[in-house]
């Protein structure tokens, strides 16, 4: 009985604080005390009684709270609701520093092991359901039969993965490692000041440099003033002043999570400023917990600011707007301005906020003044202050944001509005519109953050259909009167949902579909409201800038998935206003119906709706808690070991995923890094790993470490590629060029250069820059990277393709076809054909489709061989398309042509059939050398088959792939080629193996004589 009561004391306690959370003042509808409503007849000339008529009537100190000024208007319980909101988030963005779920991670991987085992003891001849139902059969019975020892294995790996994803700091405590991928940039930047002073690695006239990027030549560093990295240096200072020898990638991990409970507060007050403390909960829970913004900021990347200072800058916008003071307005919107600029510092993209923001306070400008001059026509009354306090608060945030930025030293500043219409014409992310980079690969398309998105997946990354439609709504309610929703607003809802539903259950339409159906009829109901009965009077500007905050952001949110995150706050508000308005227009319902039950009926109502947080809520844990780092041990420990083993002056040649962590813990320069996407440097370092010799690899590499091609940057001027363009080749031209030179030697590649018609002073100046003495370099890889598309994209990227169907194609047919034989060598009917297939490329993808080369993605990995004297038979599982599985591959060294395969094919609805395969291309990799034999009437090009004798393995993949250097150095550990010794391996998180190779430029340079 106790414990009973002990509960309902619990449930009573729980629903008094809820009842007093449920608004931020007074409840809609409900008078402040002291005021009659004699007195409201008296101020507004007019018998109403109802809510809206006192809202129209009283002054704006008697006002309810809610619609006030946000902050300033919370209550006790309300500011307890927010900081409970912080706390919760801080709790799960804390949860990624104990790795959570690696117990699955190890029990997958043992099964996995044990299933491949399985699977290789079949009889080759068993067809793929029967063989994959017999393996789990099998595995489920051996998990049975040693369960002891079976967990035991688990709890063993477990705590292998752990110690692979930890470090012990000089402080002697063991932590996780940070693990995300540019939050090494920020590490370093934060480093350089604490050392130096500055973040700049040199200050070169009057420009910060970055000179451990596009190594050898450097970068410009555009955020060497990023409020993140001032974070990250206040935060490690903070915490060394107690604990001196506290880690800074710790301090680092402390900066997103500490700005993201700081973004509970101006969400919370937005929320509840529209909708009550019911939608300021859902904004900031909504925005806080959303799957997205955890996975881009959990690795403490800068992305977190994107979300916080926004939402800080439309807070203060909202409060100068709403403020009934002068001193009020201007110090909120100079405020305001401040956080623009201070975004100005931290991300490039800043100004799509500023001008959201912008954009909304002239709006509520343009629509004041519309009033005005409908008043004039009517002879209605009109309040002049709305309009002077609008054209103030825009003046004021305009002006103060210039000069906030002038000072931080941002540019452009005053031409953001104007550029902002350039990302509604074109690509935000596009550099095909370069002159040099015409017919490149935009390596920006290869990179999964930058994918474009549709409709449906932006409404799943907020959480699904149903809370996205919810959003919608909460746009129609923002435009409805707060005292309950007219017939015209329930009919606008009403059609806008089903519409709504009507498109997203079918064919999702494009943006501007999306934007016109839902906007104009919003837009409409905010113009006759103005021209009409003013309702929004005192919420129009917040109003306003939420309305184009969300039709801003979901028309970017369609060129990228980073792009996305940009549409969590408006949806996050638009969601929580549809849910806070519910509850207020329910709650009133319920006073006028059942004044009796209102008092237990408001608090039930609130922990009601609230309950539709729990799963967005559940999945943000879930996200968080199995957040693994993408940095681990094995890399860790092969940069340290780089740093400790290396020159000074070496350069590391990687793929730009990992140059950030190579800059940060080797301390040496590299090639490519994230910074690198817009020049020419991946493409380079792409054809390089997927080139068929070590020779041509070793060549291209050393003239990356010679001079770089970090073009369109201005340093590519220094490359060969640059210096040809400089010398009249064009584009096409010099690519090919370049290619060449890559392959030769020097005496060589000056004759050609003659050939070229290049003089001798041209000749040596581009030598410099492909066949230079070059510093000591490494190549950096890692067995992440072979299901990466984006390296075999690029090094297989068709420039004659390109070319026909960016410039060959606009010219006369004749022209064309001349142009094409004289320059690529075609015939023409070759011209003619490729002429012909360019002219159905009529949009973007179609074009990107026509060029894009079409390599296979064939791979499998290594299998093992039973020898059966001199001849190998290889059992394995590897699907080489939909309908087959190659089960067996028997060679025999004295007769590698009749080497045959095994496949069962399966079609669905049709009996599964064995068939006998050949493959292509054999590779046989042998103790002297590596030999190819060739299959000219094998039915399948794209099959080849590695034979690694030495060690009896088996591997299968298309013809390019094996003869890559990255195949021979991975997969044959560099046996064949003399270019590349190897200094270091180490396997980390996963089975990953990561590589490193020293580039013996002395036998390159032997060749070259």
């Amino acid at each position: 009985m106790d414990g009973g009561k002990g509960g309902l004391r619990a449930c009573a306690t729980v629903l008094y604080f809820c009842r007093h959370a449920i608004f931020c003042g007074a409840p809609a509808g409900k008078l402040r005390p002291g005021v009659s409503r004699v007195k409201i007849r008296q101020a507004g000339g007019s018998s109403q009684t109802g809510a809206e008529s006192a809202r129209r009537a009283l002054p704006e100190a008697a006002l309810p709270a809610a619609s006030r000024a946000g902050i300033a208007a919370l209550s006790v319980p309300a500011w307890i609701l927010a900081i409970g909101t912080a706390a919760l988030v801080i709790w799960i963005r804390l949860l990624p520093l104990s790795v959570g779920d690696l117990d699955d991670v190890a029990a997958s991987l043992i099964s996995l092991r044990y299933a491949r085992m399985i699977a290789s003891s079949l009889p080759p001849n068993t067809p793929v359901a029967q063989g994959r139902a017999e393996v789990h059969h099998k595995l489920d019975r051996w998990r049975e039969e040693h369960r002891a020892g079976y967990d035991a294995q688990i709890r063993q790996v477990a705590a292998v993965l752990k110690s692979q994803l930890s470090y012990r700091g000089e402080d002697g405590v063991e932590r996780i490692i940070l693990g995300d991928i540019d939050s090494y940039h920020w590490l370093r930047m934060a480093r350089n000041y604490l050392q130096t002073g500055t973040t700049c690695d040199a200050v070169v006239g009057g420009q910060c440099r970055d000179t451990y990027a596009n190594a050898p030549v450097g970068r410009r560093n555009i955020y060497n003033r990023s409020l993140h990295i001032a974070a990250i240096i206040a935060v490690d200072r903070t915490i060394t002043r107690f604990k001196p020898h506290y880690p800074l990638p710790a301090a680092s991990f402390l900066v997103p999570v500490i700005a993201g409970a700081l973004a509970v507060f101006p969400a919370f007050a937005i929320g509840a400023r529209l909708a009550g403390p019911l939608g300021g909960l859902c904004a900031a829970l909504l925005i806080s917990v959303n799957p997205l913004f955890l996975e881009r900021s959990l690795g403490s990347d800068d992305d977190v600011w994107n979300i916080v200072l926004p939402l800080f800058m439309v807070w203060a916008a909202l409060e100068a707007l709403g403020a009934s003071r002068r001193s009020a307005q201007i110090a909120f919107a100079a405020l305001a301005g401040l956080f623009v600029a201070l975004h100005a510092v931290t991300w490039s993209g800043w100004s799509f906020n500023y001008a959201v923001v912008l954009a909304g306070m002239m709006a509520t400008v343009a629509l004041e003044l519309v009033g005005w001059l409908a008043s004039a026509r009517s002879g209605r009354s009109w309040e002049p202050s709305n309009l002077q306090r609008a054209a103030l608060v825009t003046a004021v945030f305009y002006v103060a944001g210039g000069l906030f930025a002038a000072a931080f030293g941002v540019r452009g500043y005053f031409s953001a509005p104007l550029s902002m219409i350039k990302p509604l014409i074109f690509a935000s992310h596009s550099s095909a519109a370069a002159p040099d980079n015409a017919f490149w690969p935009d390596t920006f398309a290869t990179v999964a953050e930058l994918v474009p998105q549709n409709l449906r997946s932006i409404a799943a990354t907020m959480g699904g259909a149903v809370f996205f439609g919810a959003s919608w709504l909460g746009l129609a309610m923002l435009v409805a009167p707060r005292g309950g929703p007219k017939l015209a607003v329930l009919a606008l809802i009403t059609g806008g949902e089903y519409l709504y539903w009507l498109r997203l259950s079918t064919a999702p339409p494009g943006r501007l579909g999306v934007l016109l159906l839902l906007g104009l009829p919003l837009l409409a109901a905010v113009l006759i409201d103005t021209l009409a009965k003013r309702d929004l009077s005192r919420e129009l500007g917040a109003v306003m800038i939420i309305l184009a905050w969300f039709f801003a952001a979901l028309f970017i949110a369609w060129d990228a998935r980073r792009l996305v995150m940009l549409m969590i706050p408006p949806f996050a508000i638009a969601f929580g206003v549809a849910l806070g308005r519910l509850q207020q227009w329910a709650d009133a319902a319920i006073r006028r119906l059942l004044p009796a039950a209102a008092r237990i009926a408001r608090p039930v109502l609130f922990a009601v709706l609230a309950a539709v947080l729990i799963g967005p809520v559940w999945q943000g844990y879930k996200r968080a808690r199995s957040y693994v780092p993408h940095m681990n041990a094995a890399w860790w420990d092969t940069l340290t070991f780089l740093r400790q083993q290396s020159p000074p002056n070496a350069i590391v040649n990687t793929w730009w995923d990992y140059g950030y962590w190579v800059k940060f813990v080797a301390r040496r320069r590299v090639n490519n890094d994230g910074g690198s996407l817009r020049t020419h440097i991946p493409y380079w370092t792409a054809r390089a790993l997927d080139a068929p010799s070590g020779r041509e690899s070793a060549g291209l590499l050393r003239m990356l470490d010679c001079a770089s091609d970090a073009t369109p940057e201005p340093e590519g001027k220094q490359g060969a590629y640059g210096k040809l363009l400089a010398y009249d080749m064009d584009e096409i031209k010099a690519q090919q060029m370049v290619s060449a030179l890559a392959r030769m030697g020097r005496r060589q590649a000056q004759a050609y250069l003659a050939e070229q018609g290049l003089d001798a002073s041209a000749q040596n100046d581009i030598l410099r820059s492909t066949h230079c003495d070059p510093p000591p370099s490494y190549l950096l890889l890692s067995t992440a990277m072979e299901p990466m598309p984006a390296w075999r994209f690029l090094a297989n990227w068709d420039f004659e393709r390109a070319y026909v169907v960016r410039r060959a194609r606009l010219m006369p047919r004749k022209l064309a076809m001349a142009d094409l034989v004289s320059r690529f060598g075609l015939s023409g009917e070759q011209a003619r054909s490729l002429l012909n297939r360019s002219d159905s490329v009529t949009s973007a993808p179609a074009e990107r489709n026509f060029i894009e080369p079409g390599f296979s993605k064939l791979r499998s990995g290594l299998w093992r061989c039973d020898r059966a004297g001199a001849a190998l038979t290889c059992n394995l599982s590897a699907r080489i398309d939909p309908a087959t599985v190659v089960r067996q591959v028997i060679f025999n060294p004295a007769n590698p042509d009749a080497t045959r395969m095994t496949a069962i094919h399966e079609q669905p609805g049709q009996r599964p059939s064995w068939i006998q395969l050949a493959p292509a291309l054999l590779l046989i990799a042998d103790y002297d050398g590596i030999r190819e034999v060739s299959n000219p009437n094998a039915k399948n090009s794209h099959l080849a088959v590695l034979i690694d004798l030495p060690r009896s393995l088996v591997r299968l993949a298309t013809p390019d792939y094996l003869r890559s250097t990255y195949n021979n150095l991975m997969y044959l550990d560099g046996r064949y080629t003399p270019f590349f010794e190897k200094v270091r391996q180490e396997i980390g998180f996963r089975g990953e193996r990561v590589t490193l190779w020293r580039i013996n430029w002395q036998r390159l340079e032997a060749l070259d004589q």
